[in-house]
């Protein structure tokens, strides 16, 4: 097997690893299930950016004391469709992924669930937890704020952070209609976690120098342009006001890097919603509009050297569902990291698939 050649796993062994990797660096259960099983679901969906490879800056922060190795999560239901929920420094996938199961649970009461969640640190994808909305017939939506990394349109200085907002609409297809987006033009995870460490080029307009000036080499580039100018400004600002203003979090230029003060919590918020379709809609007539939707979409004739219309999500869906026949994809030289992490932490590294 070549040294560039695309590594593949079974995703139950790679979970594993995951999880062994975060139990032997300290952090308890269940909480290193969950994370585990975030990463990895986003390695199954293509976004290599937020999968296995964020091992090795999550285990220095448990290494160094930055996220809790053992956080009490703290839920506070204010009313009946309103939680507060206090992370404990933890990962963020834990607080997340209880933040919204109980949300989806009240909306089956309430109609309509809101949460945030403060005093937490790096969550993942968007995706993971509106996904879990829409397989309950619940229309999920998730927003975090980050450290700033992004300018605001017309601005040279980074303010606000990528700010990623996701929503999933429950549908008969094989998967949800899932928006997950950055709000900067893209995730810095593309750039730090995959055009650096291939070596690659990138786009002039997606970051600047910290002169403010357009660059190529990602290991130059100090702030992200928003997506789509002043729009995407805006976007990024709503995320922060909903996700670290309304949570009582840090704003997005208080928030510590994943990437180094491994001893320091980031700090950041996060804000949910679920929306029960049964308290507004039938959810089979729901359903059923959804499909006439998607079917026009599918159905509508295609732009000049474009196969076929997209849905948001569908490439990911696409994804999941080759990687689930042929495996977890994961690229050598992040493996290779990951490898010299297990021997630290003594745990057995999975063989990829032949």
């Amino acid at each position: 097997m070549s040294q560039t050649e695309t590594l593949r796993f079974d995703p139950e062994s790679l979970e594993s690893f995951a999880a062994a990797i975060l139990r032997n660096a300290g952090l308890t259960a269940p909480h290193h299930d969950i994370v585990a099983e975030a990463l990895v679901r986003a390695d199954l969906r293509g976004v290599s950016s937020h999968g296995v490879a964020r091992l090795e800056p999550y285990v220095a922060h448990l290494d160094a004391g930055g996220f809790n190795s053992d956080p009490e999560i703290d839920i506070d239901e204010r009313s009946e469709g309103a939680l507060v929920v206090d992370a404990d420094n933890g990962p963020g996938q834990s607080a997340g992924k209880r933040t919204m199961e109980r949300l989806i649970s009240m909306s089956k009461r309430t109609g309509v669930a809101v949460g945030v969640v403060r005093n937490s640190n790096h969550f993942g994808t968007a995706a993971y937890y509106t996904e879990m909305a829409a397989d309950e017939d619940c229309i999920g939506m998730a927003m975090t704020n980050v450290p700033a990394e992004v300018i605001p349109f017309g601005g040279r200085e980074p303010y606000l952070g990528t700010n990623p907002i996701a929503v999933s609409v429950p549908s008969s297809q094989e998967f949800p209609i899932t928006l997950d987006m950055a709000t900067s033009v893209v995730a810095m995870g593309k750039i730090d976690h995959v055009a650096a460490e291939k070596g690659e080029q990138v786009p002039e307009n997606w970051g600047v120098d910290d002169q403010g000036e357009p660059t190529t080499d990602p290991e130059k580039i100090n702030a992200l342009r928003p997506l789509g100018g002043a729009k995407g400004y805006g976007l990024g600002v709503v995320v922060e006001l909903l996700a670290g203003l309304l949570s009582g979090a840090n704003h997005s230029v208080e928030v510590s890097s994943l990437y180094d003060e491994f001893e320091t919590s980031m700090g950041v918020g996060h804000f949910y919603l679920s929306i029960d379709v049964a308290t507004l809609r039938t959810v089979g007539e729901f359903i059923a509009d959804v499909d006439r939707l998607i079917e026009d979409i599918k159905n509508m004739p295609s732009d000049e050297g474009v196969p076929e219309v997209l849905l948001p999500g569908e490439i990911e869906a696409r994804a999941m569902e080759e990687n689930l026949e042929t495996g977890v994809p994961v690229d050598p030289n992040v493996f290779r990291k990951l490898e010299t992490i297990a021997e630290e932490y003594v745990v057995e590294s999975p063989s990829p698939r032949d």
